[in-house]
This record gives structure tokens, C-alpha cells and sequence, in this order.
């Protein structure tokens, strides 16, 4: 198959999954009760992106557990981007746990013009520096709990090589290949 037949595959499974599911979630409305797989992969998308077909595009496919003996679950996963709902830094999160609230934090940053110099430095922060990154933090949240999204089940052994990874590795495309969909 074409790179474009295939991502129009993908769209179309896409729209079934939606429809079997009756639409899309949003993380504001998600909670860690509801019934989740143990295991599987996520897929947002953005109202403003979308394809040269008009629908949704997905902006962020992502997984966990697939690092050797990893007890992760798709829930954590998921509550680690929807960000903190009570505690010490209330309303925000950890983007130095999340590749997603990190990039959404800088396109933040970009785009209002925002001077936060340690956003990007290191896997982990003084207090000080949590504090002072706090209001970006809350931003990224607010952001990343309205995007829509889908996930599918896919459960087995944590591995580089599991099924989730593959997925998450055959359903994001090179930025180069993105202009062409």
C-alpha cells in the first residue's frame, strides 16, 4: 500500500473506533474508575488540525509500558498528561513526566511569549523551580484536558517490542511524510 492509502486506512479505522465508542473523551471528563484496559494506546486530536479531508487530525499517539518489566497502565499514563487535580501544585502537572505536557508547555511558552528558563532543564526540579513553572504547568493542563482522543486496547508483555509499541511506532509519521497526508 501508499503511505497515503495507508494513513486514509488509519483515519477510517479511526472513524469506526469513534463510532464504536460512542465519540471521542476528553481527560477533564475521565476518571481513573472508569472501565480502562490494563494496557493500550492513545490517540489525540486537535479541533484546529486538521486533514486536507476536513476530519480531525491526530496530533499525539503515545503508549507506556514498553520498557522491559514495566507495571505501567494506560490510565497512569493518561492521568500523568491530564495533570494534577488536587495537592501541592493543584491544576498543574510534571511535564518532566511527559513528552506531551512538555511540548504543549513550550508551544505555550512560544506562543505567548513566556520566559521560563528551566522548562526543558533536567528530569527533575527544586520546589523553587516547580513553583515558578507552576502557571505554565496549569496552561498545559487546561490544554491537554479538552483535546479529544480515542484509545484501543492492546495488551501484552512490556517490551520495546510489544504490541503497543508497535502500534505507536507504525501510526506516527515522519513530519516530512505529514505535509503529504
Amino acid at each position: 500500500m501508499s503511505r497515503r492509502r495507508d494513513t486514509d486506512r488509519f483515519y477510517e479505522i479511526m472513524m469506526h473506533l469513534e463510532k464504536r465508542v460512542d465519540g471521542t473523551r476528553c481527560l477533564v471528563n475521565c476518571i481513573g474508575a472508569m472501565d480502562w484496559p490494563k494496557q493500550g494506546v492513545y490517540f489525540f486530536f486537535e479541533g484546529g488540525e486538521t486533514r486536507k479531508t476536513g476530519e480531525s487530525r491526530v496530533v499525539r499517539v503515545g503508549t507506556h509500558a514498553v520498557s522491559q518489566n514495566s507495571k505501567a497502565r494506560l490510565w497512569d499514563r493518561l492521568r500523568t498528561h491530564r495533570g494534577t487535580l488536587s495537592g501541592k501544585y493543584r491544576g498543574g502537572g510534571n511535564h518532566r513526566a511527559s513528552v506531551f505536557r512538555k511540548l504543549v508547555g513550550s508551544a505555550i511558552i512560544q506562543r505567548e511569549h513566556l520566559k521560563c528558563d528551566n522548562w526543558d532543564v533536567g528530569q527533575s526540579a527544586k520546589e523553587c523551580v516547580r513553583k515558578a513553572e507552576h502557571y505554565i504547568e496549569v496552561k498545559a493542563s487546561n490544554y491537554i484536558r479538552h483535546l479529544p482522543f480515542l484509545w484501543i486496547q492492546a495488551e501484552d508483555k512490556a517490551s520495546p517490542n510489544s504490541i503497543r509499541a508497535v502500534i505507536e511506532r507504525n501510526t506516527i509519521c515522519p513530519a516530512k511524510q505529514l505535509q503529504q497526508t
